[in-house]
């Protein structure tokens, strides 16, 4: 059985100035926000702590990973994405 990742191309802005948003980076700021910590999002979602310290390094996650988390911290990941991709969407006409 073939990778799916292989067959997905990975979104490249036209504009090399725009830069689409790092999750991971966004999921720390959060964590930082509410003064939580890896390990607390560990016992949450739940994983093993090293995995948390992983989701915070990537740049992109699977939707039901990214729900759960959104569920433990009570903030909506996917309407900040959809706002950068309203933004890229209107970066993108100019």
């Amino acid at each position: 059985m073939q990778n799916s990742q292989s067959s997905i191309t990975k979104y490249q802005p036209s504009n090399p100035e725009i830069t689409e948003m790092h999750i991971g980076e966004k999921i720390k700021e959060e964590l930082k926000k509410q003064g939580k910590n890896p390990r607390w999002l560990s016992e949450k979602i739940p994983c093993e702590r090293t995995n948390a310290y992983k989701i915070l390094k990537r740049e992109d996650l699977d939707t039901s990973l990214l729900m759960r988390i959104s569920v433990a911290l009570h903030h909506n990941f996917f309407k900040d994405l959809s706002e950068e991709y309203d933004f890229l969407k209107e970066e993108g006409k100019k």
